[in-house]
């Protein structure tokens, strides 16, 4: 992301430490970055101006996502984001024998239902993993941290990760941001609003955590529990 167009939003970025000034160096196979030490605590719950101001900066950093292309990233869709996990996850012999059937089948209607509402929503660079955990706030204000798994997808994917409740008051919180990004937001970016409206932020919320649930799996395939979650999982 291209944290120096952020203006007014305090994002921390790689550090330029090649010869060549990259971010990116290798050691014995192992690749690694390294980003400046940013002092600041992580937010507990955020009160209804908190959300106003970082629906601002959030809209911002995506006004900034949408001005190019991220051809080396992956994007949250059916196919990238569900069946390649999902196909790396069958090669290794997983999910177990007795759940694989059921959990195909579940990443399959999520998949569905999720390029079925998705059609013509308007995708770009975003955060990616934007929930409380990366954010801190200090004397400069608001610090948006790890921007390493950032993806090409919905602006919404950024809000319901901030905001993730289901109940009246997290409803509430969640049309705040949304109002609050349309002050600073590009007309391609307003969108959101709709996709809120129209229930697909819960559905992009349900297929966004069973992807992680394939994308963690794929990396740690001791985490069994995903298996037998998702393929209970009934969307309508």
């Amino acid at each position: 992301m291209d944290c120096d167009l952020l203006r007014g939003v305090n994002c921390i970025s790689f550090s330029r430490f090649t010869p060549d000034g990259g971010t990116l160096r290798e050691v014995e196979g192992i690749h690694f970055a390294i980003w400046p030490r940013t002092g600041g605590r992580a937010p507990d719950e955020l009160n209804d101006t908190e959300v106003q101001v970082l629906g601002r900066l959030l809209a911002r950093i995506h006004n900034v996502g949408d001005t190019r292309r991220a051809e080396h990233r992956l994007q949250l869709d059916a196919q990238q984001s569900g069946f390649l996990h999902l196909d790396q996850l069958e090669s290794l012999g997983f999910p177990p024998p007795e759940c694989r059937r059921r959990y195909r089948q579940a990443v399959e209607q999520v998949a569905r239902l999720y390029t079925e509402r998705s059609a013509g929503v308007p995708v770009h660079r975003i955060h990616g993993d934007c929930h409380a955990g990366n954010l801190l706030r200090g004397d400069e204000g608001w610090f948006f941290l790890d921007f390493d798994d950032f993806v090409t997808g919905p602006a919404v994917q950024d809000v319901w990760m901030l905001l993730p409740g289901r109940d009246a008051h997290a409803v509430r919180q969640r049309s705040l941001m949304i109002e609050a990004q349309s002050l600073e937001a590009t007309d391609q970016i307003v969108w959101a609003e709709d996709m809120i409206k129209n229930g697909l932020s819960n559905l992009i919320r349900n297929a966004g955590e069973n992807f992680l649930c394939l994308h963690l799996s794929t990396r740690v395939p001791a985490q069994k529990s995903c298996f037998a979650f998702v393929a209970k999982i009934e969307l309508v």
